[in-house]
């Protein structure tokens, strides 16, 4: 069969390109720290993240239960909330009723570095990320993050189509 390898992306090749140029930048930047333009903040998008999942299960979730919610391995959690240990941001506590429950909790100086970021990141891209989908009606952000469901479900499957996994 004669056909062009790009004519299955039809008229959505724009998007797929532009899509793609993201995760690969991304990607680049996931695990290297990197400092966060007027602020005292040096940090990887993957301890950013870390940071943010603890923040926001304020305490109430365990450490495998947030590496879940992420889509990331416990081991990678693991790594990341040590760096984040190391920086003085967050502090491992255990359950009163179960040794083997741990907590995290983001320290003073760990809020103080997450308000700096986010202060840094809504500046630098998502003000405009929010007056863009301020336009966008409701049902069609829907479809938006059901593209971005299936997209992590589709690459966390690593090559098993139509298997359970």
């Amino acid at each position: 069969m004669d056909i062009c390898m790009l004519e299955w992306m039809g008229k959505n090749g724009a998007f797929v390109e532009r899509m793609f140029r993201f995760f690969n930048i991304y990607a680049r930047t996931y695990t290297s720290a990197y400092p966060m333009e007027g602020t005292d903040v040096e940090l990887s998008s993957a301890a950013i993240q870390t940071l943010e999942a603890i923040v926001k299960a304020e305490g109430r979730m365990k450490m495998v239960d947030i590496a879940a919610s992420m889509g990331i391995t416990r081991g990678t959690f693991s790594n990341n909330v040590k760096g984040l240990m190391e920086k003085g941001y967050v502090t491992k506590e255990q359950s009163p009723d179960n040794h083997k429950e741990i907590y995290l909790q983001v320290t003073d100086q760990g809020k103080e570095a997450y308000g700096e970021y986010v202060d840094f990141i809504y500046d630098s891209c998502f003000r405009e990320i929010f007056k863009r989908l301020d336009h966008i009606p409701e049902e069609y952000q829907q479809d938006m993050m059901a593209i971005f469901d299936t997209l992590a479900d589709g690459f966390m499957a690593g090559g098993k189509r139509g298997k359970e996994h």
